[in-house]
């Protein structure tokens, strides 16, 4: 009723939002009933709430209302050129496409037309029915049709850079070249952050991504950027779950988690090799999929990936028991409490679909690194490095230091954000 006596006003007079007389008391009765609304909600809502929780989430809303005000400095001259050469690279690679006869690169309809004309006949498709031709099967698609696959793969992804991170840097920069990204502390299900407008929560990592990141400067011309990143933390908290000693061992000791399960399996000189796929094997099931869509993924046949499996399972059999327990205590409780759920490292309780139990676990390890990277982010800022954070990306957390004390307050931040208790591995932070 309130908005209706409100519109109806605004059509009379022929104002807008940006004219409406805040004088106005149909403005100021509808306008109250957000706030109203707010107050009801959280009456009712607050109580269901664990007090730890939502401490956590105030204090982190703070640390990242100054990190949004702040904004991160833009690289004009750096982004615009970079922008020019991949446009100019784009171009050619489109032309290289289109000689070969797919007039449109970005159009998957017309790359499975050409690829089937070649001889390839896929088997992966979407829940529509399409024909799935993501990055994955991109790059499985590598050894015997590289011709199409090698440019499609470089012009998707430097056209999507440019779209998704060169031009709203340059468009949603202010009058200070600065960029305020809106961090959304709640983004996913799991509590995971989300950084959107632009989605810096995708940022490429270092390695294959650094000539983006190097778009971003630090706040000021007397300062540097630092990374301090949470290593392997996935790894870590599976770990600790599993209750595996032998893992838990190994990540004390520094080793890489998904090394170690290589060598513990197949010995040292095979290791390094097989490294990759273990982690993907591992991750994937973590995550729910299944063997064909984890061959899929790798590009290998089902039977590879059902052999890694096993392997996995002789040696590590606490990390499959740890599946079957959260799904088993997920049914108990939707019978129950009427819903299914796990309860984070922090507190929270994270609820699942009926239909989808096996996520739960993916739920309990994203969940609990959320509260992990959140933290460490108060952490840091009871170190007094609140004003110095830049933005949170992934597991790491981007920092503008002042030349002279940078290495010794990286350090700081470093130290803040390991000294984490209550897990059976230790948290450990790489400083970059």
């Amino acid at each position: 009723a309130g908005q209706e006596l409100l519109s109806q006003r605004m059509r009379e007079n022929k104002w807008t939002w940006a004219t409406v007389p805040d004088t106005l008391p149909e403005y100021w009765a509808y306008g109250v009933l957000d706030t109203c609304l707010t107050a009801l909600a959280f009456e009712h809502l607050r109580p269901l709430v664990p007090s730890q929780a939502y401490e956590r989430e105030m204090a982190v809303l703070s640390v990242r209302y100054g990190a949004d005000r702040r904004g991160l400095r833009i690289d004009v001259p750096y982004t615009e050129n970079l922008l020019a050469e991949w446009t100019q690279e784009a171009d050619e690679l489109r032309s290289l496409l289109q000689a070969k006869g797919i007039q449109n690169p970005g159009s998957s309809h017309q790359v499975t037309l050409h690829l089937r004309a070649a001889g390839w006949e896929p088997s992966e498709f979407t829940d529509k029915g399409n024909v799935k031709l993501d990055k994955v099967v991109l790059n499985a698609l590598r050894e015997h049709y590289g011709d199409v696959a090698e440019p499609l793969i470089r012009y998707r992804r430097i056209t999507d850079w440019c779209s998704t991170y060169l031009r709203p840097f340059l468009r949603e920069r202010d009058d200070n070249d600065r960029v305020h990204a809106n961090i959304n502390t709640m983004g996913a299900r799991t509590g995971r952050k989300s950084v959107t407008s632009p989605p810096l929560q995708t940022l490429p990592s270092k390695g294959s991504g650094g000539v983006i990141r190097n778009c971003i400067l630090p706040y000021t011309d007397k300062e540097v950027i630092y990374s301090v990143d949470y290593a392997q933390m996935e790894p870590c908290i599976t770990a600790h779950y599993s209750n595996d000693d032998a893992l838990i061992a190994a990540i004390n000791r520094g080793e890489d988690m998904y090394l170690y399960c290589a060598t513990v399996i197949h010995g040292p000189d095979k290791a390094e090799e097989l490294r990759p796929k273990y982690k993907v094997v591992l991750l994937s099931k973590l995550y729910g999929a299944g063997d064909e869509g984890i061959a899929a993924k790798l590009g290998v046949p089902v039977a590879e990936v059902t052999g890694l499996m096993n392997n996995l399972k002789a040696r590590f059999p606490k990390l499959f028991l740890l599946m079957d327990s959260i799904e088993h205590q997920a049914k108990v409780r939707l019978a129950v409490e009427g819903r299914a759920y796990v309860t984070t490292s922090g507190g929270r309780q994270v609820v699942g679909d009926e239909d989808t139990l096996y996520a739960l676990t993916n739920y309990l390890i994203q969940g609990s690194a959320a509260d992990i990277m959140k933290d460490g982010i108060i952490a840091v800022a009871c170190a007094g490095l609140s004003d110095n954070i830049m933005v949170p990306v992934h597991d790491e957390i981007l920092f503008s230091f002042p030349k002279g004390t940078a290495a010794a307050q990286a350090a700081t931040a470093q130290d803040a954000m390991q000294d984490l208790t209550g897990f059976k591995v230790p948290l450990r932070c790489d400083v970059t």
